[in-house]
């Protein structure tokens, strides 16, 4: 804090989702190997993941592919397997760091839960 003035966070509605950093993509070929492999989802049985992975898709994005922007409703979760998703607020061309996601991670399952937007 310079001069006593703090820095103006971004808002919620300036934040947007970038894929920083893309690693090996494991060894899965489907999103129910990959859900399996999960370490927060290793006790939850084993039909339980069967139908939430038949509602999954598996994705793998190259790094600097835009996840979301602001003021969108997100309309699934998305789990981080690998690589690093960084969370921005942007404001006058200003990028500002929220968080940085590493794997196994969510990416806002607030959003996703209550239906609003980001």
């Amino acid at each position: 804090m310079e001069n006593g003035v703090q820095p103006a966070l971004p808002g919620p509605h300036d934040l947007a989702a970038t894929v920083t950093s893309t690693h090996e993509p494991g060894p899965w070929s489907s999103a129910r190997e990959a859900l399996r492999q999960a370490p927060w989802l290793r006790g939850v049985p084993v039909k339980t993941l069967d139908a939430l992975a038949g509602q999954a898709v598996l994705h793998r994005v190259p790094a600097g592919s835009m996840l979301f922007d602001q003021a969108e409703t997100p309309t699934f979760a998305q789990i981080l397997l690998s690589g690093s998703v960084e969370l921005l607020g942007v404001r006058d061309q200003i990028e500002t760091l929220v968080e940085l996601l590493r794997p196994v991670d969510l990416v806002i399952p607030a959003a996703v839960i209550s239906g609003q937007p980001i």
